[in-house]
């Protein structure tokens, strides 16, 4: 499927909390936290070089870390436990409080009201949900790292549960006495593995397509649900669903690689963007799990050796590849020595436009053994070699 527009993740008052926390931050970094009026003139402690450093220094390191850190670890951060949430604040206590510890330095907390400032402006206009820490870097890298934030995110929990248990109003309980019980739901599909924002479309029923980010099929719906007549009343439900067994076999599983494959190499249609740059990065990714990941259902199906499938692996140069990039994709690190003999690195990603072509396609480059080789052609060669290996078992 083609990618989709990222949709807004907060409402109302989560737009409206930061773009007041935001303008409130700003102005204080803005004036240096000092406004005062002498002989009718007002006067600011305003200093160009602070204010720079919270709009381009501060956004640059942490783009700077977040890069390194996906180039490392190309999974999803979700640095929001308990521990990494305090240590969070801990730091932005640290750049605030300055003045009163460490008066040298007393410049970063300027710099940090505008760099939060700013930030949360622009997590108010993406419809951001996560950290203000991370905005600017997210969205230039095309990521969903999440960092735990204790002022913001309790402020989006609240809105999720008024959102799904907003009680009716007066007119609409009277008509409800006459005309009988009136239901309205509201469903929110995620991916049960990893957590990732599904399409609400799937609640609807059908064979769950793999997740984009991490593979798995598994999705969970969290429905909403009010009742209303002489009383109302709110609950919600989470249920996991999985596809039935008979669309997991290996053949149900081939075919739809395949189908994948066929899809990603044809030219995309969605607007480029860093957005659907890192919708399309997160399917090759999904596309190079569920090749590797092929193996358990024919070990699991076809009476083949669970040795003899392993060392196909092995010794398909491709398909071992694609094994350690699956690793790497699900684990961030590999554990026990590369198949590949070599540990593959994420050199570039970016999408290209051909001259007088509608459409644009994702050039993703693995540096692997000293060579750079773009990922789509990688997860081709991967599954012609799939193709060679069953066809020598008969199995196609």
């Amino acid at each position: 499927m083609a990618a989709n527009t990222r949709r807004r993740q907060i409402g109302g008052i989560g737009t409206a909390a930061r773009v007041v926390l935001g303008i409130a931050f700003l102005l204080l970094g803005v004036t240096g936290g000092r406004v005062s009026v002498m002989h009718g003139q007002v006067g600011i402690g305003f200093e160009p070089i602070w204010v720079v450093l919270g709009l381009v220094g501060f956004p640059a390191v942490v783009l700077a870390l977040q890069w390194l850190r996906a180039r490392i670890a190309p999974t999803r951060l979700d640095a929001t436990g308990p521990g990494s949430t305090a240590l969070n604040m801990l730091v932005l206590a640290a750049l605030l409080l300055t003045p009163w510890y460490a008066p040298p330095l007393a410049f970063t907390s300027v710099a940090a009201l505008v760099f939060y400032g700013a930030s949360m402006l622009l997590a108010a206009l993406r419809g951001y949900s996560g950290c203000e820490v991370t905005a600017t870097s997210n969205w230039i890298l095309g990521r969903d790292d999440q960092v735990g934030c204790l002022v913001l995110s309790p402020v989006d929990d609240l809105e999720r549960r008024l959102r799904g248990s907003s009680a009716a109003g007066p007119s609409d309980v009277a008509r409800s006495k006459t005309a009988g019980p009136r239901h309205t739901s509201m469903n929110h599909v995620i991916c049960s593995e990893c957590g990732s924002d599904r399409p609400d479309e799937l609640a609807s029923g059908g064979a769950p397509t793999p997740c984009p980010v991490c593979g798995g099929t598994g999705i969970t719906i969290q429905l909403s649900a009010v009742s209303e007549g002489v009383a109302s009343f709110s609950g919600s439900l989470t249920m996991a669903l999985r596809p039935s067994e008979p669309t997991r076999g290996w053949q149900h599983r081939w075919q739809l690689i395949q189908d994948d494959l066929a899809r990603q190499l044809s030219l995309r249609t969605e607007p480029l963007s860093a957005d659907s740059i890192g919708q399309a990065r997160h399917e090759l990714h999904s596309l190079f799990v569920q090749a590797y990941h092929l193996k358990d259902a024919l070990i699991s199906e076809t009476g083949i050796p669970a040795k003899k499938i392993e060392n196909a692996i092995t010794n398909e140069p491709d398909l071992a590849l694609v094994a350690d990039l699956a690793n790497l994709d699900k684990h961030g690190r590999l554990d026990k020595p590369p198949r590949s003999r070599d540990v593959p690195r994420l050199v570039d990603v970016q999408g290209v436009t051909g001259s007088g072509v509608t459409g644009w396609s994702l050039k993703l480059t693995i540096e692997h053994k000293g060579n750079q080789r773009d990922g789509l052609e990688i997860a081709q060669s991967a599954i012609a070699s799939w193709h060679k290996v069953l066809s020598g078992w008969k199995l196609i």
